[in-house]
């Protein structure tokens, strides 16, 4: 069932990228800075969609654990098995996608990372190259998870983990 979901997730945004990169590339430069960034959301939800299909398939061609703890097949070598508990999590995973996708958007408009995805200097937001901007979308969705890990391991070393 998620992975069916996840599936619909991966499709979806992957038309609504293709349509949104379309539009994009179609509109004048006024408006195209409200495309690009539906466009990079679209994308960083479809990176994270793909991330947890992967995900979830994997756990489960390792196994399963039921709710109460209980692992089928008992003599597995893996320990990340699919469980019940894990759907909301799949479920979740590509909307942390898409923010990641704005937050890209908002990083490269903002002044960073203008060398690669500029096409004009100095660039406006309509501006931008807009492969490159579903580019970095795309792999800030499929990183999604492991960036906010990392951030959070970042934040307990500064300030020291709450027990």
């Amino acid at each position: 069932m998620v992975c069916t979901l996840l599936v619909l997730f991966l499709a979806g945004s992957l038309v609504a990228s293709v349509w949104l990169l379309l539009t994009a590339e179609q509109t004048p430069a006024t408006t195209r800075a409200f495309w690009l960034t539906l466009f990079c959301v679209a994308t960083g939800f479809l990176g994270s969609s793909l991330s947890a299909l992967i995900s979830a398939a994997d756990r489960i061609s390792n196994g399963w654990e039921t709710s109460n703890g209980g692992k089928w097949p008992k003599n597995a070598k893996k320990e990340d098995r699919f469980g019940s508990r894990m759907v909301g999590w799949f479920l979740v995973r590509p909307l942390l996608g898409a923010a990641m996708g704005f937050l890209v958007y908002i990083g490269v408009v903002g002044g960073y990372l203008i060398v690669v995805v500029a096409t004009t200097k100095p660039p406006s937001p309509g501006d931008f190259n807009p492969y490159a901007l579903g580019f970095l979308s795309l792999l800030g969705g499929l990183f999604a998870k492991t960036f906010l890990e990392r951030l959070k391991d970042a934040f307990d070393t500064l300030f020291g983990k709450k027990d």
